[in-house]
């Protein structure tokens, strides 16, 4: 459902497979998921977010744990194709505050790096 596509310049992209409603059963995956990958050589995690097509509160506090788990060692995520009705939710919850936001493809973020 997702998988980790590793890049050079010490960045990493989180890809979903296809179109998901990151809800209840999905986040709980993605967050199991995630504390098995190997990121300690990684610089920047870009969560290409363009499958995303629903969040609730549950795939929220996923992505919230994946940032601090990523920021907490000095890290960067950012969430990259946020498809409009995501990015509206999370500005509305003033998680833009917190999450570093881009329009972009994560190929053309990793070229900018």
């Amino acid at each position: 459902m997702f998988h980790l596509k590793k890049e050079n310049k010490g960045a990493a992209i989180i890809l979903f497979d296809e179109e998901v409603r990151l809800t209840g059963k999905i986040s709980a995956e993605l967050k199991k998921w995630f504390k098995k990958q190997r990121l300690n050589s990684l610089e920047t995690v870009i969560f290409d977010c363009q499958n995303i097509i629903f969040i609730d509160s549950m795939g929220i506090a996923s992505v919230i744990s994946m940032y601090k788990a990523i920021t907490s060692s000095g890290k960067q995520m950012i969430l990259s194709r946020l498809r409009k009705e995501v990015k509206d939710i999370l500005i509305l919850l003033n998680l833009d505050k917190l999450f570093l936001m881009d329009d972009r493809t994560p190929e053309q973020i990793i070229r900018k790096l």
